[in-house]
C-alpha cells in the first residue's frame, strides 16, 4: 500500500471505527449494535491491496507505475471522495473501502487486475483503468464478469465505439475532441504541413487518427510514424523520420517518458522543426523537467480536456489538499468523479449487485442536485431513485456511450512553465 493511502486509512479507520481488512473471515472483528459488522474482509487478493477497509468496496485499476505514473494521485482522490460518503452515513449505514490494483498503464497487467477485482465479491465496482492502452483489453473482463468500469482518463476514441452493454463508462471526453481542436489549432497557426510522431497504441493511434481527419479537411497535409518505446532505439527512428519529412509542425503523441526521451534525442540531433505540439498527456510538469531544455520548448503547445473550475471543482480542491497537503493532479477530479457516481448507482439500489450498479448510472443525470462533498444531500434525496450529479471535474451527464462532453484547454510552455491559452468548445469554437 502507497504511505499516503495508509495515512488516509488510519484517519478514516478512527473516525468509524473500522478494524483492518485485507483477506480471511470476519471473525474477531468491530461490530455495530446489531451485531453488523463494521467491515468485511477481501479475500483472494494477490496483486491488489485493501487501500481503505469498509463494509462495501469499490476497486480501483490505477497506473502507480509504468509511463504515465499519476496513479496515487488518482487514488488519493477517490479516498477523499470516500472519506465524505463515509463521515456522512455511508450506503445503508455502512461503510465503503477501497481495493487499489496497479495497472500500470499496460493491458496485460490491467487484464490482471480486473480479473483479480471481478473475482472479489465484495468489490461492486471499478474506478479504471487510467491509459487507453489498459482500458480496453480490461474492459473485457469487465464486460465478461459483469462490473460497471469507469475510467477517469482514457481518453481514445475506440473506446466508443466498443459493445459494452453499459459496463464500460468515462468520465474524461474522448480524443474525438481533443483531435479535432489540435487541427483547428494548428490551422489557426498557419501550419499547412504536419508530421505526427505517435504511440503504437490506442490512445496514439485514436489521437493521431481523429487529427489527420479534421487537418486534412482543412487542407492540410500529414505523415506519421508510430512507436514502441520497448524497441530499441526508437527515439532515433522518429527523429530520423521527422526530419526526412521536413514538416513546419511535429504532433508528438506520447507520454512523459517516451516523449521526454524523444525531446531530448531531437535536441542532441539538432533537429528542431519551428512547432511543436503536445496532447494531453504530456501537460506534466514532469515532462519539462524531463527534457530539461525550455529553449527547446518554449512556444510548444497542446490540448487537454479542460482544467475543471468553479465552486465544485474548489470544493473538491480544498478537501483533498485539507487531506493530503497538496493539490490535486492530473485527472484527479475526474477519479474523484467515477468514485462518486459508482458508489451513487450502489446507494440508488442494491450495492452488492453489480447490475444494478450499472443500470443506475443512468440515474445520476436528473434531479436533485449533488454536488461535491454532498453525500448528505445525496442521502436526502436517494428515496426519488435518481438525483443529478454535477461532477469536480464538470457536467458528468454520461451519454448512450457512458461519456461526458467536455470543453478542451489549449495549453503552452513559456519560460519552462505550462500556462493555459485558452478554450475551446465541442463545436471547435472559442470558449464564450
Amino acid at each position: 500500500m502507497r504511505v499516503g493511502a495508509r495515512v488516509l486509512a488510519v484517519v478514516l479507520l478512527l473516525g468509524t471505527g473500522c478494524d483492518g481488512g485485507g483477506g480471511g473471515s470476519d471473525a474477531g472483528t468491530a461490530r455495530d449494535a446489531g451485531g453488523t459488522p463494521t467491515t468485511r474482509m477481501v479475500t483472494g487478493l494477490t496483486s491488489c491491496s485493501v487501500a481503505l477497509p469498509g463494509y462495501y468496496y469499490l476497486g480501483a485499476a490505477l497506473p502507480i507505475t509504468g509511463p504515465l505514473p499519476v496513479g496515487e494521485g488518482m487514488e488519493k482522490a477517490i479516498l477523499t471522495a470516500l472519506t465524505n460518503i463515509n463521515d456522512n452515513g455511508g450506503i445503508d449505514g455502512h461503510s465503503v473501502g477501497l481495493v487499489t490494483c496497479d495497472s500500470a498503464c499496460d493491458g496485460t497487467a490491467a487484464r490482471a487486475a480486473l480479473t483479480e477485482l471481478a473475482g472479489a465479491e465484495l468489490v461492486s465496482g471499478v474506478v479504471g483503468c487510467g491509459c487507453s492502452g489498459a482500458t480496453i483489453p480490461a474492459s473485457e473482463v469487465a464486460i465478461a464478469q459483469g462490473i460497471v468500469m469507469i475510467s477517469p482518463s482514457a481518453t481514445s476514441p475506440a473506446i466508443t465505439d466498443i459493445v459494452d452493454d453499459g459496463w464500460l463508462n468515462r468520465t474524461a471526453p474522448s480524443d474525438a475532441l481533443q483531435g479535432k481542436i489540435m487541427a483547428a489549432i494548428a490551422n489557426r497557426e498557419g501550419l499547412t504541413d504536419v508530421f505526427v510522431i505517435n504511440r503504437d497504441d490506442p490512445y496514439g493511434n485514436g489521437l493521431r487518427d481523429v487529427f489527420i481527419e479534421n487537418f486534412e479537411f482543412l487542407g492540410g497535409t500529414t505523415d506519421f510514424v508510430t512507436y514502441s518505446e520497448d524497441t530499441a532505439g526508437f527515439a532515433d527512428t522518429v527523429i530520423a523520420a521527422a526530419e526526412a519529412d521536413g514538416a513546419p509542425g511535429v504532433f508528438m503523441i506520447s507520454f512523459t517518458t517516451d516523449g521526454a526521451a524523444i525531446a531530448q534525442t531531437a535536441i542532441s540531433r539538432g533537429f528542431d522543426p519551428g512547432v511543436w505540439m503536445f496532447p494531453d498527456g504530456l501537460r506534466d510538469n514532469s515532462f519539462v523537467e524531463a527534457v530539461g531544455n525550455d529553449a527547446f520548448l518554449e512556444g510548444a503547445f497542446g490540448t487537454i480536456p479542460a482544467s475543471p473550475t468553479g465552486a465544485n471543482f474548489a470544493t473538491f480542491s480544498a478537501r483533498f489538499t485539507e487531506l493530503w497537503g497538496e493539490g490535486p493532479g492530473p485527472f484527479g477530479a475526474n477519479a474523484y468523479d467515477a468514485a462518486m457516481l459508482i458508489a451513487i448507482s450502489m446507494a440508488l439500489g442494491d450495492p452488492e449487485n453489480r447490475t444494478s450498479v450499472r443500470d443506475n448510472l443512468r440515474n445520476t443525470s436528473t434531479g436533485t442536485v449533488v454536488n461535491p462533498e454532498q453525500w448528505d444531500v445525496f442521502l436526502g434525496a436517494a428515496s426519488a431513485g435518481m438525483v443529478n450529479y454535477e461532477g469536480a471535474a464538470g457536467p458528468v451527464d454520461l451519454d448512450e456511450n457512458g461519456e461526458p462532453v467536455s470543453n478542451v484547454e489549449e495549453w503552452t510552455i513559456t519560460s519552462g512553465a505550462i500556462q493555459t491559452a485558452g478554450c475551446w468548445t465541442p463545436d471547435a469554437t472559442p470558449c464564450p
